[in-house]
């Protein structure tokens, strides 16, 4: 790595350290948020996954039924 290349590394890094120093701590009130966000999507996504579940189900059954016929 040349000098330059170097130096400029060096420079993006204590600009990422002194941005990541200026940002604040969440708040209590930011933290539950996002806690209810990630709550929400967990529960959409087993909803539907229950869903998948259950159809899948009667697919199956479904399929059961024209083999007995078939």
């Amino acid at each position: 790595m040349s000098p330059e290349a170097r130096e400029a590394a060096r420079e993006r890094a204590l600009a990422a350290m002194a941005k990541r120093a200026s940002t604040p701590d969440p708040t209590e009130a930011e933290i539950a948020a996002a806690c209810r966000a990630i709550q929400e999507t967990w529960c959409a996504s087993e909803e539907r996954s229950r869903r998948m579940r259950s159809r899948r189900w009667s697919l199956q059954q479904v399929r059961t039924v024209d083999f007995c016929i078939g």
